[in-house]
Parts: structure tokens; sequence; C-alpha cells
């Protein structure tokens, strides 16, 4: 099914062509919270689902070409994020599965995103919760925990071993730019406590903060200069840092509160989700700071945002995947 939505065009308040959403309904037990589009264009999803309790989530993956969603893992878990690294191996996080593995956090992997999902590492403590999980290009991968005290733990390559690298933080958000370079995004209890965000160099060649004093990251993307862009919590607006720069300027103010959804397509044009009206926002860069609106597109709290192989706007919500066009 599809659903109308509507959006000031550029040149002043025309309808822009509808915003015709297609709507997927996975109809999973958990709430789908997080996407990664592999390099060959398949898309990768989790399902997280509640703090505590079932339901409980699956990995699912939509292979390029095709429309169809599989269920790639029916392994249970509270899965919070998905990445790929440089030869293709696909990696998944959970915080806890399912009441087994002695309630312990973990990394799951899926050798050339082919096959099972088999268990390559645990941690020994039940309290990280890892949360994040992201790839450079040269083989390390990164796993980042959310809550208080959490650290950040490595994997070189050729191996499957994690361990900690410290950076105490609650890293609630992260990326990864055209060059390899990894942002982690501290939320440091919801603003006082905040360290900024943490940049490790591509091939673990150096790490760096970029300040960002009081205020809670919640989403992070880069753009196709490796300028790296921020939402905020409780903000109107949302944070740029140019490539290179430690220090960031207020940006694209709205007057919405943004959340979890942010990502850039290749005609440099930013999409945002908003809290507020469970909008999606979208701003033409190119052009200066435009900032334009869909309609109320229904009490969908939009977790995650991507842009596929063909351009196309991926959000996800509640057991919902909403495509555009």
């Amino acid at each position: 099914m599809s659903r109308a939505a509507y959006v000031a065009s550029v040149n002043g308040g025309i309808p822009f062509d509808g915003w015709n959403f297609n709507i997927i309904n996975l109809g999973g037990p958990a709430s789908l919270t997080k996407m990664h589009l592999t390099r060959n264009g398949d898309v990768y999803f989790v399902e997280e689902g509640p703090t505590s309790g079932a339901p409980y989530g699956r990995i699912l993956k939509r292979t390029y070409g095709s429309n169809d969603i599989i269920v790639q893992s029916s392994i249970l878990g509270k899965w919070t994020n998905i990445t790929e690294d440089s030869v293709g191996d696909i990696f998944a996080v959970y915080r806890w599965r399912s009441n087994q593995d002695n309630g312990l956090a973990g990394v799951y992997k899926q050798v050339g995103g082919v096959g099972t999902f088999t268990q390559i590492f645990q941690f020994g403590n039940s309290s990280s919760t890892l949360y994040n999980i992201e790839a450079d290009l040269v083989g390390n991968v990164y796993a980042a925990c959310r809550y208080s005290g959490g650290y950040i733990y490595r994997k070189p390559p050729l191996s499957d071993n994690f361990s900690s690298i410290g950076y105490g933080g609650e890293w609630e958000s992260s990326t990864v730019d055209s060059l390899g370079n990894i942002y982690f995004g501290d939320f440091g209890s919801y603003m006082p406590l905040n360290q900024g965000i943490l940049k490790i160099s591509n091939g673990y060649s150096g790490n760096s903060y970029l300040t960002l004093p009081s205020l809670a990251p919640m989403a992070m993307c880069c753009d196709l200069n490796n300028n790296l862009y921020l939402g905020i919590l409780y903000a109107s607006y949302i944070v740029r840092y140019l490539y290179g720069e430690t220090t960031y300027n207020s940006y694209c103010p709205s007057g919405s509160v943004y959340r979890k959804g942010i990502c850039i397509d290749s005609s440099n044009t930013l999409y945002l989700s908003a809290i507020t009206g469970y909008k999606i926002q979208y701003s033409i860069l190119n052009s200066g700071i435009v900032n334009y609106y869909s309609p109320d597109i229904g009490s969908l709290d939009i977790w995650d945002m991507i842009i596929d192989k063909d351009n196309k706007l991926l959000a996800v919500g509640y057991n919902s995947l909403y495509v555009y066009p």
C-alpha cells in the first residue's frame, strides 16, 4: 500500500509530487531500529524491541534488485545495529539475546553477506549494553556501548576478537565517512556529561574529539564532502562540522525537534526525522537552507533513515519500512 504525503516545492508552495511513500509492513515481533546499506546495494535491517522483556527481534535483508525482504537470522535478540566491513562480512550487535548467552552482549557475523549468522564474540560485562557498530576501510570494526560507563571495543583486521580501547561514554550515535573515519557521539546522560564526538581515523591511525558542549547527539551522517551532520535531542536545529574542523556551527534552524533519522542523498539533500508531528523534513543543501516538511505520516517514531543504491529514501519505525519515491 502507499500513503500520500505533501511537501511544498522549491519554487514556493506548489505540491511537490505527493510524497507517495510505499509502506511495507514487515510484521516482525519487535520494532525495526537500524538499517545498513552494503556496497553492492543490499539493505540489512535489525529489530530491537523494548528495553526489557519480549518481543525479541530478528535480522532481515533486502537483496539489491528485489523487493523481497527475507529473514537472515531467526535468532531472537535485542539487535541494536549492523554494519559491513571492508571485505563484505556483516556484523550485528545485540545488547542481550532472548535471555540466553547469560544475559551478556555480543557480536554475530555473516561471512561475505551470505549464509548464517554465528556468534564470534561475547562481552564479559552484562552492563555493557552494545548499541553501535561501525567498520573502517581496512578491516577494523568498532562496537560501542550506549549506557554510562560503557566503552568502545575494536576488532582488528584478520581477527574476530574485540578488545576495549577505552573511551568511556554513552555512545548513542555513530557514522563513517567516505575516507573510513568513524564518528561516535556521546549522549552524556542527556547532555551534562557529554564529552563530544569521538573521531577514530581510518586504520586506527589516530583518535580525536570534536567539541559538543551541553548537547545530546541522537543521529549523525556525512555528506559527499565528508562534512558531519548531527541530529540533536530537544534542539530546533542540527549541528554541522566542516571536514577537518573540531568545532561546530548550528545549522538548518526549523523549529522542529529531531530524533533518530538523518541521511543525505546523492544530490546533497539532507533528510531528517522529527518528533514534532511525526514528520520527515528535508533541506536542499546545494541551494542554501530550504526547509520543507512532509505532513503527518501517522504516529510513527522513525528510528533510522538511509538512502539506498537507487537514491531512494528508506525510513523505518515500529514494524514498517517507508520507501520514497
